[in-house]
């Protein structure tokens, strides 16, 4: 699907998309594509980026399939679009994992502080490995910010999965240049982490 890749996007490269985003097909890449598209408009056309991003949104709440959700949210996601924010906060709690997965990387470009908070949330609070893991992704895309550095340490001290752990950990090995209250965790990690793999993780990058 390379014609969301167009930049500027033309309004006829928007109206195919929005025809293709239905059909099974090539539906899924149609819709990441106009996340894509709504990036590329921001600065030059924010009107129509805002139009594709309300579309996107409206399809999203229409949704009932958890697959579909999800590729909405990744689409919102790929807005980087400030409006898109408060369409992705209620699914950051749906009942299906992989749909709160979604809603979390969908945070990873939206230009607001209180994305940041709903990052770290999740971290702390989400019962599902793969949610915390991806929200740690997510983070660690986005500039640092006192929430998210406090809810990776935090994490480092108090996580069970070892997946989020090495994540956290890369997380930290990645922020701890600007953030050198991470370079303590990371010294604790690398002595006392019951994996020696990430005890080895975290050593090599101190």
């Amino acid at each position: 699907m390379s014609l969301s890749f167009v930049d500027p996007p033309t309004a006829e490269t928007v109206a195919l998309l929005e025809d293709l985003k239905h059909q099974p097909q090539h539906g899924t890449q149609a819709r990441y594509g106009l996340g894509t598209c709504a990036d590329h408009l921001q600065k030059t056309e924010p009107g129509r980026a805002g139009t594709i991003v309300a579309g996107l949104a409206k399809d999203l709440q229409s949704s009932q399939d958890p697959k579909d959700k999800a590729a909405y949210l990744r689409a919102l996601g790929n807005s980087g679009h400030p409006d898109a924010l408060a369409a992705i906060q209620p699914y950051l709690t749906d009942p299906n994992p992989g749909v709160r997965a979604a809603a979390a990387d969908a945070l990873r470009a939206i230009p607001n502080p209180l994305a940041d908070q709903d990052l770290a949330l999740v971290l702390k609070r989400d019962t599902s490995p793969d949610v915390r893991r991806t929200s740690l992704e997510a983070m660690s895309k986005r500039s640092t910010a006192p929430v998210t550095v406090y809810a990776v340490r935090d994490n480092l001290k108090s996580e069970p999965d070892a997946r989020v752990r090495r994540q956290a950990v890369n997380t930290a090995i990645g922020w701890k240049s600007v953030a050198p209250v991470l370079r303590e965790s990371l010294e604790i990690v690398a002595k006392n982490d019951a994996d020696p793999g990430i005890r080895d993780l975290a050593s090599r990058g101190l």
